[in-house]
C-alpha cells in the first residue's frame, strides 16, 4: 500500500514525533511511505532517512504554488492514500487530491483550536473550509483524543467520518533503566519538555517555582519564541531552581534522572512529551485541559490542575514532594502501564492500518 504523508513543518512537536513513529513501523505493516515536506527542522533528515522517497517542498510559497507542486506528486506517485497533518498540510494536501479518482484522503490536524485567539479563529475558517470540501468526497479524520474529537464534531465534520487514534509512544524507546531512585539531600528532581511557546504555560512554571520553599530542581528543555523571555525572568526574578537546557534531540537521560515530569500547558490535543514521560515511568503534575486526563489518572499517575494556577501548580508540587519514595514508584509504574496498554506506538499503527483497510475496502 502506497501512502503519501504531507506535513508542514519538521521541527520538533507532536505531529512531528507521530510521523517519525509511523515511519520507523510502517514496514511492518506494508506500508510504502513517501513525505512531502519542508526540506528544513530537526526531524527532515530522520524522514529522509526512513521513507522510501521524500519530496521537500517550500510551504512559505504562495499557497497556490504549493498547492499546485503537491497535486503534481500526487499524480506522478499515484497513491492509495494521503495522509495529511498538521493545518497547511491539511488543507494544501485535501485540496491538491481533490478530484484525483480513487484516491483516499486522510487529516490529522493535531493541534487544538484555542477560541479565545482570533488568529486561531482564522484557521477554523479555513480549515471549515476544508471540511465543507472533503466531505463531498469521502475525506476522512483522525481525532488523538476524545476532547479533540468532539471538537471536530463541533466543526461540523461527521462523526461517521472521524476515527479516535492516540498518538503512540515508543515503549522500547522510553523505558527506564530503573524506578524512581531514592531522593538525595531531599531534593525533587522536577522535568518539563515543551516548546517554549505561550501555549505551553512555562510561565505558570515558573511563578510556581519562586514561590516554593523546600528544595527542588527544575528543568526545562526545549526551545521556542519565549525562550529569551523566560531566561530574562529566571535571571531578573532570580528563580534559582530552574535551569534552562534548550533543544536536546534525545531527552531520555533528562526523564530518566527526573521524579516528576510537568505540564502546565493552557492547550493540549493529547500531549505526546507527558505520555513520553509516563512511558518513562514518572509520576505527572499537568494541566487538565484536552487530551491529558484521558492519559493521567487523578491520584493515580500524578495530579492535574487548572491552567495558569501557580498556587495550584505549587500545591501539587508540594503533594509530591512528602510522597514517599514508594509512593513515587507506585504511580510511575501505573503510568508506564497506561502507556503500554492504551497509548503504545504499536497500537497505534494497529488502528491506523485498519483505518486504511477500511477506507479502501
Amino acid at each position: 500500500m502506497k501512502v503519501i504523508h504531507i506535513i508542514s513543518d519538521c521541527n520538533a512537536g507532536g505531529a512531528q514525533t507521530h510521523l517519525l513513529n509511523v515511519l520507523r513501523e510502517g514496514g511492518l505493516y506494508g506500508f510504502e511511505i513517501i513525505v512531502v515536506c519542508p526540506s528544513s527542522g530537526y526531524y527532515f533528515d530522520e524522514y529522509k532517512k526512513l521513507s522510501r522517497k521524500i519530496y521537500e517542498v517550500d510551504f512559505k510559497r504562495i499557497p497556490l504554488a504549493v498547492l499546485w507542486e503537491i497535486r503534481q506528486i500526487l499524480h506522478k506517485e499515484q497513491p492509495h492514500i494521503v495522509h495529511n497533518h498538521m493545518l497547511a498540510g491539511c488543507i494544501l494536501g485535501s485540496y491538491a487530491a481533490l478530484g484525483i479518482r480513487q484516491l483516499k484522503v486522510v487529516n490529522n490536524l493535531h493541534g487544538h483550536f484555542d477560541p479565545a485567539s482570533k488568529l486561531e479563529w482564522v484557521k477554523v475558517f479555513f480549515y471549515k473550509k476544508v471540511v465543507s470540501t472533503s466531505i463531498l468526497w469521502n475525506c476522512y479524520f483522525i481525532a488523538v483524543s476524545n476532547d479533540n474529537l468532539r471538537q471536530l464534531e463541533k466543526m461540523g465534520i461527521p462523526r461517521s467520518v472521524i476515527f479516535l487514534i492516540y498518538n503512540g509512544v515508543d515503549t522500547v524507546h522510553f523505558q527506564r533503566e530503573m524506578d524512581i531512585p531514592s531522593r538525595q539531600e531531599d531534593i525533587l528532581k522536577i522535568v518539563a519538555v515543551s516548546r517554549l511557546h505561550p501555549a505551553k504555560g512555562l510561565d505558570t512554571l515558573l511563578d510556581a517555582a519562586k514561590g516554593l520553599s523546600i528544595q527542588v530542581e527544575i528543568a526545562i528543555v526545549g526551545d521556542g519564541p519565549l525562550e529569551k523571555h523566560l531566561k530574562n525572568r529566571i535571571e531578573a526574578e532570580r528563580i534559582d531552581n530552574v535551569k534552562m537546557f534548550g533543544y536536546i534531540k534525545d531527552v531520555r537521560p533528562f526523564l530518566q534522572s527526573a521524579d516528576v515530569f510537568i505540564q502546565p500547558s493552557y492547550i493540549e490535543s493529547m500531549g505526546i512529551a507527558v505520555a513520553e514521560g509516563m512511558a518513562m515511568g514518572l509520576p505527572v503534575i499537568a494541566t487538565n485541559v484536552g487530551g491529558i486526563p484521558e492519559l493521567v489518572e487523578e491520584g493515580q499517575g500524578g495530579f492535574l490542575f487548572q491552567p495558569g494556577k501557580a498556587e495550584a501548580l505549587k500545591h501539587k508540587i508540594l503533594l509530591l514532594y512528602y510522597c514517599s519514595h514508594d509512593q513515587l514508584v507506585q504511580m510511575g509504574r501505573a503510568n508506564r502501564a497506561k502507556i503500554e496498554q492504551e497509548f503504545s506506538v504499536g497500537q497505534m499503527m494497529k488502528n491506523i492500518a485498519a483505518l486504511y483497510d477500511r477506507i479502501l475496502a
